[in-house]
Order: structure tokens, then C-alpha cells, then sequence
């Protein structure tokens, strides 16, 4: 409270709570104790420890590049700078993807369903170029989701506008 360093993680720590680029960053208030997340991008993984630093788990997030997250209900959001690995024969383009309250991607957008063999996770990536970076993420009153894009060419963010079902 008084603006006095406490502790400090995530450089070179071993048994993988090391962070390689640490983008986004969120405190989850919604089970019993808070969670740190933490975005490693350059790894393509979720870091979750706990408020002193202590890792938790790891959620693997291959081929693609977290760069935020954001929650939603039981549900988290998270917008991949881009994604499929490096592969350069495929579409060099972000993503967002839709995990469940098991940290499970249930929904990639702008890129295919998500294969998991015997539980882990393929490779993920976009399959249309409807995002360049994206690079932030922010749901409004509506449940719309605006998706900030990086080096785009100044363009605005993206609106994915929530579609109610009709009773």
C-alpha cells in the first residue's frame, strides 16, 4: 500500500513458472482464493500462480501467441497475436479463442475448432484473416466484444456484436 517492493517472479525460475513474454496479466476473484494469470506469448501457454508468485498450472496453448485475457461468466477470452505455429503456409493472421471453466478452448474465432488427442491440445491458428494482432479485448453491457488490433493500420477495433436467440 505505501508503494514498497515486495517480490518479484516469472524470469528464470525453473520447473516452468519462468515467463517469456509476460503480456497480459488478470486476477481471478471467482473460486475460493485469487489466481494470477499470466500470458508467456513466446512459450504459447497460460501461467496461472498464486498471489505470492507460486506456480499453479500451465495451460498449453500451441501454435498461438496470448496476449490477453479476459473473463466472462465461467468462460475466458483470450486474443492471440497470431497463431498456427510459424507456419507460413498458413494464414498469418490472430485469433481468439474461448475457454471453459475447465480451461478447455471450446471456441477458437477466426480459426478452426480445437482438436484435443488423448487430452492435449493440437496445434491452433486462424483459418480467415479477420484480425491483424489482435492485441486487446473488451465486452461491453451488451455482451458485444471489441477486439483492439496492434499494427493494423490504425484501424479500429473490431465489433463482434452479441446475437440473442428469439423466444
Amino acid at each position: 500500500a505505501k508503494g514498497e517492493y515486495v517480490n518479484s517472479f516469472g524470469g528464470n525460475e525453473p520447473n516452468n513458472a519462468h515467463l517469456r513474454c509476460a503480456h497480459g496479466a488478470w486476477v481471478d476473484t471467482r473460486g475460493k482464493e485469487p489466481v494470477l494469470w499470466i500470458t508467456s506469448r513466446s512459450e504459447s501457454k497460460l501461467k496461472r500462480y498464486t498471489l505470492d508468485g507460486k506456480l499453479i498450472d500451465v495451460i498449453p496453448l500451441p501454435g498461438a501467441q496470448p496476449n490477453f485475457i479476459v473473463p466472462f461468466g465461467d468462460l475466458t477470452i483470450i486474443p492471440h497475436l497470431t497463431g498456427n505455429g510459424g507456419d507460413k503456409t498458413k494464414v498469418r493472421s490472430g485469433f481468439v479463442s474461448i475457454l471453459d471453466a475447465k480451461n478447455q478452448v471450446i471456441s477458437n474465432i477466426a480459426g478452426p475448432a480445437a482438436q484435443y488427442e488423448n487430452g492435449t491440445l493440437g496445434v491452433m491458428g486462424a483459418d480467415v484473416k479477420l484480425f491483424t494482432h489482435p492485441h486487446g479485448l473488451l465486452i461491453d453491457d451488451e455482451q458485444s466484444i471489441y477486439v483492439a488490433q496492434w499494427n493494423s493500420g490504425k484501424t479500429y477495433p473490431i465489433k463482434l456484436q452479441r446475437v440473442k436467440a428469439s423466444a
